[in-house]
């Protein structure tokens, strides 16, 4: 009897370790593009669209040039008030691509700024909500 629960207590420390294993290297991805979404977004705050642009990958750096950035950046601007801060983020994965949600607080309103990162960790879509 002795030996099965110790066999038992061993199976479940096993388990354990063998899922904090795998959580520990997401968590790790998932705090790397989470710190780089936020830097990404302080970039817009502060006018500094050449170093946002620059997070882009070939794909977004075409379908959004920097002064479209400046400019949807602004539009945001205009409907919901000035940035007051970051609220919170959080992350999931959607056809290959990571995204982090960057819940954001304006003079207005609270939206999401969705930042989207290729396998490279390139941004590699933009999207307010």
């Amino acid at each position: 009897m002795l030996k099965r629960f110790t066999v038992f207590c061993l199976l479940v420390i096993f388990v354990f370790v063998l899922a904090s294993c795998g959580q520990s290297e997401e968590s790790n991805v998932n705090e790397e593009l989470s710190e780089k979404a936020s830097e990404f977004v302080s970039q817009l705050v502060d006018g500094d669209y050449s170093s946002a642009f620059a997070s882009f990958d070939d794909d977004m750096k075409a379908a959004l040039p920097e002064s479209d950035l400046q400019a949807a950046w602004e539009q945001v601007l205009t409907q919901v008030g000035d940035y007051k801060g970051e609220v919170g983020k959080r992350t999931d994965q959607a056809e290959g691509y990571d995204r982090v949600f960057v819940n954001s607080e304006f003079e207005e309103a609270t939206i999401d700024i969705i930042v989207v990162f290729n396998s490279e960790k390139e941004i590699s879509g933009l999207f307010f909500q």
